[in-house]
């Protein structure tokens, strides 16, 4: 069949380049910023045992 003669890890020339800039050049402060603040709701999201004391919202009524 044809489709089993198609090569699967095909890279692009954008995605080689892309990669190789990224690994050369360290990334900007505002990258940086928005990678920490993904981070922290990745683990957030995974680990929801965070202790949060509901009863301050209500503490002034």
């Amino acid at each position: 069949m044809i489709f089993k003669s198609l090569e699967r890890k095909f890279v692009s020339n954008i995605d080689e380049f892309l990669n190789n800039f990224n690994q050369k050049n360290k990334p900007s402060a505002s990258i940086e910023r928005e990678q920490q603040k993904h981070q922290r709701l990745a683990q957030l999201r995974d680990n929801p045992d965070v202790a949060q004391d509901k009863d301050e919202i209500w503490e002034g009524f």
